[in-house]
């Protein structure tokens, strides 16, 4: 049977990746989890077509037209903004995602920069909007991200053409930033020299203070984080060794992982695996010795100095909580 997804709403759909999905590299896409702020359409290859809109000349592409560009396949961490928000106190309002609103998989795709190109950026051009065919939802990139290498048209994951829950038949893929930036059923770019003011870039998907006392800053980057993928929370375990495996990322490459079985009040360093890539996720692993009372922490550094906090801060909307969280591990009666 295949693996599904944990499912949080069923309307709109969203589901966190599941388990048995977290202990491949690369996330199958059936367990693969997915984000929706609104029902998703179903638009159909041959009838698809991208807009670029603004641009010093007008550029109109056919699924099939992308598809016979030159391509890339890179391994890409996508996270919900939203991830671990029931950890905050008090919880915030939004989607109830618990730590698992993340997976990593291969998308394949023309590079975003090629696109722009032809169509001829503007001089006075300061920003990239992207509008999705649900809702719509629209998201906007400065030009230096859009223009970045790495930025995709994507109609392929993980060896496949899109599922539907993916952003089928053609999304964007940002790989340093929260997965809000990688705009699934995209239909529409467009060029503009003043900043974006849409709902989900200026009133959603932004770090609030409470008191109001800081303008609300638009989610972007993914911030260093980190999951302990076994034990799993449900796990019943003998006492004695056990691999303490998981996965850590960044919008930078992860350079150390430390855990704690002790609630954080000592720290060693986890084995890293080999890189899979710049913006694949990081596995690493510890042998440890669990006896009865274990509470197991991971906390992962990235190559920019950045670590995750034993607290992240509490903000409106539940976004960026990367705080490092306890796994209490369970035993078998003796």
């Amino acid at each position: 049977m295949p693996i599904e997804p944990d499912i949080i709403t069923r309307e709109p759909l969203n589901a966190e990746t599941s388990w048995d999905a977290l202990r491949e590299a690369v996330t199958p896409t059936s367990g693969f989890y997915t984000r929706n702020n609104h029902p998703i359409p179903a638009i159909a290859p041959a009838a698809w077509a991208l807009a670029l809109t603004g641009f010093s000349r007008a550029l109109t592409l056919r699924h099939a037209d992308l598809l016979a560009r030159p391509s890339r396949e890179i391994e890409v961490v996508l996270e919900c903004a939203g991830n671990g928000r029931t950890f905050f106190e008090p919880r915030p309002e939004g989607t109830p995602w618990r730590e698992r609103a993340v997976a990593c998989a291969r998308f394949r795709g023309a590079p975003l920069a090629d696109l722009l190109r032809e169509a001829g950026v503007p001089e006075e051009a300061r920003e990239i909007v992207f509008r999705g065919a649900d809702g719509p939802f629209e998201r906007s990139l400065p030009i230096e991200t859009a223009l970045d290498a790495d930025t995709l048209v994507a109609w392929e994951m993980n060896g496949a053409p899109l599922a539907s829950r993916h952003g089928a038949p053609v999304r964007l893929v940002v790989p340093s930033w929260y997965g809000v930036a990688s705009v699934k059923w995209l239909v529409e770019a467009r060029a503009t020299s003043e900043p974006f003011r849409g709902h989900y870039q200026a009133e959603r998907y932004v770090y609030q203070d409470a008191r109001d006392d800081l303008a609300p800053r638009p989610v972007r980057e993914k911030r260093v984080n980190s999951l302990i993928v076994t034990p799993r929370p449900d796990a019943v375990i003998s006492s004695g060794r056990v691999e303490v495996r998981g996965w850590a990322w960044s919008h930078v490459p992860i350079a150390r992982v430390e855990v704690s079985l002790d609630a954080g009040r000592s720290w060693q360093d986890a084995a890293l695996d080999a890189p899979r890539g710049p913006h694949a996720w990081r596995g690493w692993r510890l042998d440890a010795r669990l006896d009865e009372g274990a509470i197991i922490l991971s906390r992962a550094h990235d190559a920019a100095g950045n670590a995750q906090p034993e607290r992240a801060a509490w903000n409106v909307y539940g976004y960026g909580n990367n705080a490092t969280r306890p796994r209490v591990v369970r035993f078998q009666s003796s």
